[in-house]
């Protein structure tokens, strides 16, 4: 098993948001939904997963750097059959890197949710992680979730979550086929009518 290369949030001086197009379908924007996807190579940039998934689980550098998580919550919602040592999230984007497939070049799909005016951080959390749960039922994939809270920097951003999903199945024998869902500018009108059909379902 090689051993996890990290690069702490206070190595990484670029907006992540600059690595990656966001809401690429012009034709269907969702309110309060952003959505791209992490391409190996975006212009001159060559993209890493563990260096994305660092940035969104530290959006505060760990004192005396390393893995440690930042975000106000964190976790990895897995399929059924995936081995459980993908529960730890860099060791997820880890693989995620080490088995990308040549000219393959989605690495994560992505998604940030937004809760204006939301009071109830334990709210917010369960729906956002039932509904990785409902894409790890549907898709069998795995989603890094991480949830920001800004006020606790004294910032007015709202309450936001953010959902990493690796694009390719995952079972017992490791990284499998690709979801192209998750691969697509087109997943992003896919994605967000599974998350509004969600939301109405659980409201």
């Amino acid at each position: 098993m090689p051993k996890t290369k990290l690069k702490t949030a206070s190595a990484i001086t670029a907006n992540p948001h600059s690595w990656l197009t966001l809401n690429p379908d012009e034709s269907h924007t969702a309110e309060n939904f952003m959505f791209g996807v992490l391409e190996r190579q975006h212009g001159d940039r060559t993209n890493s997963a563990l260096e994305f998934v660092t940035a969104k689980l530290q959006p505060v550098p760990p004192e005396g750097g390393g893995p440690a998580i930042t975000a106000e919550r964190a976790e990895v919602v897995l399929p059924i059959d995936a081995d459980d040592r993908f529960a730890n999230p860099f060791e997820l984007a880890n693989e995620v890197d080490r088995t990308a497939v040549n000219g393959k070049p989605a690495l994560l799909g992505y998604a940030t949710l937004y809760y204006p005016g939301a009071t109830r951080l334990h709210r917010v959390w369960s729906e956002v992680r039932s509904f990785a749960e409902l894409i790890a039922e549907r898709e069998l994939v795995a989603t890094i979730v991480a949830l920001h809270a800004p006020f606790r920097a004294g910032s007015s951003n709202p309450i936001h979550a953010h959902l990493m999903i690796v694009p390719r199945e995952l079972n017992s024998l490791g990284l499998g086929r690709y979801q192209h869902m998750f691969c697509y500018p087109r997943g992003q009108r896919e994605l967000a009518l599974l998350w509004d059909d969600h939301r109405t379902r659980g409201s």
